[in-house]
């Protein structure tokens, strides 16, 4: 899922209902991190209850930037059990759901280019970090504003060569198109 995202349902097989003779039964979730440490970067929703009003859930993912560190993406595990709600409160094996959480798409930056004379060496253009994602493909337009036309020949290559493109003379601009995981594609 792309951080951010919320009303994301989640759910198991069977209410919680009366055991016999343990009594009633009600499911309990919670969200823990890669080290199964619990964590409260992950809203559910509700988190524990008896009879089916626990039985699925909905989670929302806020997970801090500074979380992610220098990776596109971090996983959490929702993680579900029955348990009796009288004493002993004993308890089924847990079932996880891991979830890979995506860092939201970030565009970076965009260097190269410059005013060149027809016939010269236009260098590169490359996409820079810090931006989030994958190039998905670039495009060019006449005006900063667009419109932009996808420019098929660079693919998803970086940095790229407007060299190889048979440009009449005039004001062009390029731009790659990112995405990061399941998050929005943007350019």
């Amino acid at each position: 899922v792309c951080n951010g995202a919320s009303g994301v349902g989640y759910g198991v097989a069977g209410p919680a209902g009366v055991l016999t003779p343990g009594g009633p039964t009600e499911f309990v979730w919670d969200v823990v991190d890669a080290t199964n440490t619990v964590v409260a970067d992950v809203t559910l929703a509700p988190t524990s209850g008896q009879n089916a009003i626990a039985q699925n859930i909905t989670a929302a993912f806020n997970i801090a930037n500074g979380t992610f560190g220098g990776a596109a993406s971090v996983v959490r595990k929702i993680r579900v059990r029955r348990r009796f709600v009288n004493a002993p409160n004993c308890e089924s094996p847990v079932v996880e759901f891991p979830v890979t959480i995506s860092r939201n798409t970030d565009d970076g930056t965009i260097t190269g280019g410059g005013p060149f004379c027809q016939g010269a060496n236009l260098g590169s253009v490359t996409w820079n970090t810090p931006g989030w994602g994958t190039i998905q493909s670039w495009e060019i337009a006449n005006a900063i504003g667009g419109p932009y036309a996808p420019i098929a020949s660079f693919g998803t290559t970086n940095p790229v060569a407007p060299t190889s493109l048979s440009l009449a003379p005039g004001n062009y601009f390029i731009r790659a198109r990112v995405r990061n995981g399941l998050c929005p594609e943007i350019p």
